[in-house]
């Protein structure tokens, strides 16, 4: 996975938990607190759909590091 583009997977996976109208507000670089709708309740959301999409087990201090897009990316592909 390319850590400077946004997987479609992981995009689109984002765009269910925070809205599609964030779409475009999505990159890389994108952090909570860039996004309204990135709250701490949608934060659960995302760590398992996450975990079911890519078949991952994330630790919760994994889950605390889960803040922005980059980080999410990382974990996926470290976690793989």
């Amino acid at each position: 996975m390319n850590l400077t583009s946004v997987d479609s997977k992981l995009l689109n996976l984002l765009c269910q938990a925070i809205g599609e109208e964030n779409r475009s507000k999505i990159t890389s670089q994108t952090r909570m607190e860039d996004i309204d709708a990135w709250n701490s309740l949608t934060f659960i959301d995302i760590v398992l759909a996450v975990e079911k999409e890519y078949g991952l087990q994330i630790s919760p201090e994994l889950a605390a590091e889960m803040t922005s897009v980059e980080a999410i990316q990382k974990i996926i592909q470290n976690e793989k």
